[in-house]
């Protein structure tokens, strides 16, 4: 292992991940070719694009939680949106560097589908994924919960009994949603 990808790992363990990136980032433009390099960096932009979205959704939460309980009517403020277009950016530098990694591709179509709810465009980034590994199953998992309208959710993403909230009401106080963990998003139509 080359030294300079010790001291990725290096900066992972100690926790540094944004400098990780950036090294990372550094040695690919360096070593295009190198596989390692390569795969650190899928990796990291990867995992920091997935903790992105999953900021962007309790962002999300957040804002659903201030609302009243009869609103349903949500629009993400500009905020939110951002948080889930920086969650994007982590996903294009992967496919940027490896057009054909499925895994980025699945990433993102799950991420743009969670901000607009755009079957017909979440179908398209899944085929094209299907195409690149044909025996991707997640891929073809998702693509089957995307191919009609969600009935559990009337097709708006958010879980149907705490509305998107993450937490319900009871006699006693609040606790975390049963049917979507806390997580506020519909399982049964939810990608990523």
């Amino acid at each position: 292992m080359p030294a300079t990808l010790a001291a990725v790992k290096e900066l992972l363990a100690a926790g540094k991940a944004e400098e990780a990136r950036t090294l990372v980032a550094e040695l690919v433009k360096a070593e295009p070719g190198n596989a390692e390099v390569l795969a650190a960096f899928q990796g990291l932009y990867l995992a920091e694009g997935v903790k992105r979205a999953t900021r962007a959704r309790d962002r999300r939460r957040a804002e659903i939680l201030k609302l009243p309980r009869e609103d349903l009517d949500y629009r993400d403020p500009p905020e939110v949106d951002a948080a889930f277009d920086a969650s994007v950016a982590c996903f294009d530098e992967v496919l940027a560097r490896n057009p054909a990694s499925v895994k980025a591709m699945l990433l993102r179509a799950g991420v743009l589908h969670a901000k607009q709810r755009d079957r017909e465009r979440t179908v398209g980034l899944l085929q094209a994924a299907l195409k690149i590994n044909p025996a991707a199953k997640d891929v073809q998992m998702n693509l089957r919960k995307l191919m009609r309208p969600c009935a559990a959710c009337e097709d708006t993403g958010f879980c149907s009994e705490c509305h998107g909230r993450g937490i319900r009401k009871r006699l006693w106080g609040e606790s975390r949603c049963e049917r979507c963990l806390g997580q506020g998003i519909c399982r049964r139509c939810s990608i990523l």
